[in-house]
C-alpha cells in the first residue's frame, strides 16, 4: 500500500511544481531570455521584449520581417510595460556589429570598437537582436 501511495503522490507533486514555477511570473521575466511581442490593449504600439529590454517595432513591414504572426502578440498593462527598460543597443542577427538606438531622432550610431562600446558604461546583456530589416530601417548618425 506505501508503493500506492507515493505512486500517486509523486506525480501530483512534480506537476505542482511545475505549475508553480511556471505561473504568476510577468511577462518581463518570460522575455528575459527569449522575443516576447507586446502591446497596451486599445493602443496600436507593438513591442518586441528581449533580453529584460523593450524595443518599439516600428510599423508593419519590420514587424513581418520577424516572421511572427498578428496573433502571437501578446497583451501588457501600462505600468508593466513602462517598468521594463528601454533598448538602446542593438545588432543584427546577421551581423556582429552593436549600434545604439537614438529614438529622439530616430538614427543609430555604430560602435566602433569594444573601447568606444564600453566607456559608454554599456554591456552586451544590453544589447539585442533585430532583423537586418528593422537595422537598416534606421538611418546611420554622420
Amino acid at each position: 500500500m506505501k508503493h500506492s501511495f507515493f505512486a500517486k503522490t509523486i506525480p501530483f507533486f512534480i506537476i505542482a511544481i511545475v505549475v508553480g514555477t511556471f505561473s504568476g511570473h510577468s511577462l518581463e521575466t518570460q522575455a528575459a531570455s527569449r522575443q516576447l511581442f507586446v502591446k497596451v490593449p486599445g493602443n496600436p504600439g507593438v513591442f518586441m521584449i528581449q533580453n529584460g529590454f523593450k524595443y518599439p517595432i516600428r510599423n508593419e513591414v519590420i514587424f513581418q520581417s520577424y516572421g511572427v504572426a498578428w496573433s502571437s502578440i501578446q497583451p501588457i498593462s501600462p505600468l508593466e510595460l513602462q517598468r521594463i527598460p528601454l533598448a538602446h543597443l542593438v545588432k543584427s542577427t546577421e551581423d556582429s556589429r552593436v549600434y545604439f538606438v537614438d529614438y529622439a531622432i530616430g538614427k543609430k550610431h555604430w560602435q566602433a570598437t569594444e573601447h568606444i562600446f564600453l566607456s559608454y558604461g554599456n554591456r552586451f546583456a544590453q544589447v539585442i537582436e533585430i532583423t537586418p530589416t528593422d537595422l537598416f530601417a534606421w538611418e546611420d548618425v554622420r
